[in-house]
C-alpha cells in the first residue's frame, strides 16, 4: 500500500482526521491532521496532504510538543488525544485544524504540569511551518463535556479584555446560533450554556 510506504518508521501516530482540501469537485485531495511522537521527540501535532494521484506532501508541524503528558496515576498514560479538521466552504481552499501537544502548563487543573493541550490553526495552500500562525500561549481554552449535546462550559484566558463571540456553525460554514457575545475580562472567563445549542 502506497500510504505505509510515507510512514516515518519507529513513530506512534495516532488520531487521524482528514477534510477535503480540493480545488473542484473532480479533485479529490485532502489534508489530514494526525498527533505523533516517540521515545525521542514529545507529542506533537502535524498535517499532511495527498492529492488525486496519491502523491503525499511531506508531514508539516502545527505544533511540536514542549514536553512528556502525564495523566497522574494512570497506568496507560495517553499522550493526546482526538483531533478535528474542519474545510472552510469559500472560494479558496482552507482548513481549520485541531490536536493535543505535550505542553508544561497545568491545563488539567489538578496540578500536572505534564499535559496535553489544544492547538488550533488554519491551513492553506503552499503554507509551510503553522507554527506561531496563531498565538495560543496565552490561553488555556477548555470546553467541556465533550462532545457536546445540550450544554457545554468553556473556560478560557485573555491577556486584555476583548470581545468575545461565541457561535455554532453548521457544517456549510452557516451561522445557527449566538451562543455567546459580550466583553471578556482580562484573565480567567467561564462562560456556561444550557439548553438547545440548535
Amino acid at each position: 500500500m502506497y500510504l505505509l510506504s510515507q510512514i516515518i518508521p519507529n513513530y506512534d501516530y495516532v488520531y487521524p482526521n482528514l477534510a477535503s482540501f480540493s480545488s473542484s469537485i473532480s479533485d479529490q485531495s485532502v489534508m489530514i491532521g494526525f498527533l505523533r511522537s516517540n521515545a525521542s521527540i514529545y507529542p506533537e501535532f502535524r498535517v499532511v496532504s495527498c492529492d488525486d494521484n496519491m502523491n503525499w506532501s511531506t508531514s508539516t508541524s502545527v505544533k511540536a510538543g514542549i514536553t512528556y503528558a502525564d495523566n497522574g496515576n494512570v497506568s496507560e498514560t495517553r499522550w493526546g488525544d482526538y483531533t478535528g479538521i474542519s474545510r472552510k466552504h469559500t472560494s479558496s481552499i482552507e482548513v481549520w485544524v485541531g490536536g493535543q501537544y505535550g505542553t508544561t502548563r497545568d491545563v488539567s487543573g489538578i496540578g500536572i504540569s505534564q499535559c496535553f493541550e489544544t492547538w488550533v490553526a488554519q491551513i492553506l495552500p503552499g503554507t509551510t511551518g503553522f507554527e506561531n500562525k496563531m498565538d495560543n500561549n496565552n490561553k488555556n481554552n477548555i470546553v467541556y463535556p465533550n462532545p457536546i449535546y445540550d450544554m457545554f462550559t468553556m473556560e478560557f484566558y485573555l491577556i486584555e479584555r476583548a470581545d468575545i463571540e461565541i457561535n455554532v456553525i453548521d457544517i456549510n460554514g452557516k451561522l445557527v446560533k449566538i451562543l455567546y457575545k459580550d466583553v471578556a475580562e482580562k484573565g480567567k472567563n467561564l462562560v456556561f450554556q444550557q439548553g438547545c445549542l440548535r
